[in-house]
């Protein structure tokens, strides 16, 4: 009888362990794919230069072809830098945090794969830059639903004049 206790003990714990392994590590490991096109209104990419940076300062690699496509993966859990230059056109930064990314069921199936276009603008002749990233992509704790976020404010770099081009 004591025997039986103890086997059936043993494969419960067994059938446990199992179960809740995936509900303890939904939110850790794993990759998102980031896949998505550099908008240049029909001119040459040849001098395009892309890079990505992650927040300890390696690089992440990533793929960018002729035609301005692009893909990368990530792993769950860091920051990065997207970095975007061409002369003649502004820089572009976009911060991407995949910290709560794939962390529920529902983020794994909908939201491994993220898209987005970055549309460069021509620079004008005077001395100007963003302030900073213009977009961010992250995941909301708990959901790991994907939130964007927008910021086109500009910097004169002789004085400090901020502008915002919310209309481009």
């Amino acid at each position: 009888m004591k025997t039986k206790n103890n086997l059936r003990n043993v494969t419960l714990a067994i059938l446990f362990c199992s179960m809740a392994s995936p509900l303890l590590h939904a939110g850790s490991g794993g990759r998102v794919r980031f896949s998505g096109r550099i908008l240049l209104d029909g001119l040459s990419s040849s001098d395009l230069k892309m890079s990505i940076e992650s927040d300890h300062g390696e690089a992440i690699p990533f793929v960018l072809r002729p035609s301005g496509a692009f893909y990368f993966t990530m792993e769950t859990g860091m920051r990065a830098t997207v970095r975007i230059t061409k002369p003649g056109y502004f820089t572009k930064e976009i911060a991407l945090d995949s910290h709560h990314a794939l962390s529920t069921r529902f983020a794994r199936r909908r939201y491994k794969h993220i898209r987005f276009d970055v549309q460069m603008q021509e620079g004008p002749i005077c001395k100007r830059r963003f302030a900073g990233p213009v977009g961010s992509v992250a995941f909301a704790k708990g959901t790991g639903r994907v939130l964007v976020r927008y910021d086109r404010t500009m910097m004169d770099l002789n004085g400090g004049t901020i502008a915002d081009l919310r209309g481009r």
